[in-house]
């Protein structure tokens, strides 16, 4: 009789969470941040000029951007999604919405960072609610929670380049974007 009851709790649990709005990879991330230094010198600026960059980069497990997804059934052609974070901030985007696929039509950025961007999800617990539209007419609407957990920092070795393009020496993005490829995301 115990096992018939764990048996129905798993399909309970199961079945209520395939028919939960998510995100496609699920709800559950982790970050890790890195940190390191590189070194470039660029001879070609007249100069001999030499710069360091201490460089940092806060990366999302599985994915930064991810899709919103909605059990098939749900025809809107617009999605809403409003999160509140642990800190009481509220973070809202919205992108257009497939019916057929059952998903939005951009991945939402859960996790970068830009000049005129700011991410979905912080580290913590954050409450997503979600509204979804069909010709600017409410169809749908729910809440899910999503858990961002923090990793360990890691720290990747020292780099030095030699450029002959002087905007190297320039832009700290670009060469700290190249030094973590190159590093291997300190792996």
């Amino acid at each position: 009789m115990v096992q018939v009851l764990r048996c129905f709790s798993f399909c309970l649990f199961f079945l209520s969470t395939a028919n939960a709005a998510n995100f496609f990879t699920g709800n559950r991330f982790t970050t890790t941040l890195l940190t390191g230094s590189v070194q470039v010198q660029c001879p070609g600026t007249g100069a001999n000029r030499t710069v360091n960059f201490q460089c940092r980069l806060s990366l999302l497990d599985p994915v930064e951007r991810d899709f919103f997804i909605v059990p098939a059934g749900v025809t809107a052609n617009q999605v809403m999604l409003i999160s509140k974070l642990e800190t009481g901030d509220i973070r809202t985007t919205s992108s257009a919405y497939n019916s057929i696929s059952n998903r939005s039509v951009e991945k939402i950025n859960l996790w970068v960072t830009g000049l005129l961007q700011k991410p979905l999800l912080a580290i913590g617990l954050n409450e997503v609610s979600y509204k979804m539209f069909n010709a600017g007419q409410l169809v749908n609407e729910g809440k899910f929670s999503v858990t961002v957990i923090r990793n360990s920092p890691m720290s990747c070795p020292h780099r030095s380049y030699v450029s002959e393009e002087p905007y190297d020496c320039e832009s700290q993005f670009s060469m700290c974007e190249r030094y973590f490829a190159d590093s291997n995301y300190c792996q």
